[in-house]
């Protein structure tokens, strides 16, 4: 290989790298639509800017359920922590059976900016990723 397309390469790897890190959010970018889409169906959660949010899921075959809460943003420690947010996934990739019950209480998950997409929760299998273009009000 001759040297510019070997710094080119490293250049290349260097931005991978560096798209690639985890990076937290932005207080003023929290807010928004986001989408967590499971094999058994999809989860919509909207937070809006007066610190409340709607949590919507739909399984295919079953009537839709909403739910309602509060939530709020620690920048310095990267976690959105919601009060009243379901359980819908059982913590294995499955439907938790009790979802429509299984509501209150307090659950903190990390926010972060990974691979240039906005996610809450990115531990999970699958993560509520933030949609593009959106504002909540």
């Amino acid at each position: 290989m001759t040297l510019p397309t070997v710094r080119v390469l490293i250049a290349i790897c260097l931005l991978l790298a560096f798209v690639g890190c985890s990076t937290r959010v932005n207080p003023d970018k929290i807010v928004g639509t986001y989408v967590a889409r499971h094999p058994f169906g999809t989860e919509t959660l909207v937070l809006s800017k007066d610190g409340r949010f709607t949590q919507e899921v739909v399984i295919p075959g079953e009537k839709p359920a909403l739910f309602q809460g509060t939530w709020s943003y620690d920048a310095r420690d990267g976690y959105v922590t919601f009060h009243n947010l379901a359980r819908v996934d059982d913590g294995l990739g499955k439907l938790n059976r009790n979802w429509r019950t299984d509501v209150g209480g307090i659950s903190a998950l990390s926010a972060e900016i990974l691979w240039l997409k906005q996610i809450i929760n990115s531990g999970a299998e699958h993560p509520y990723v933030k949609q593009a273009g959106n504002r909540a009000s």
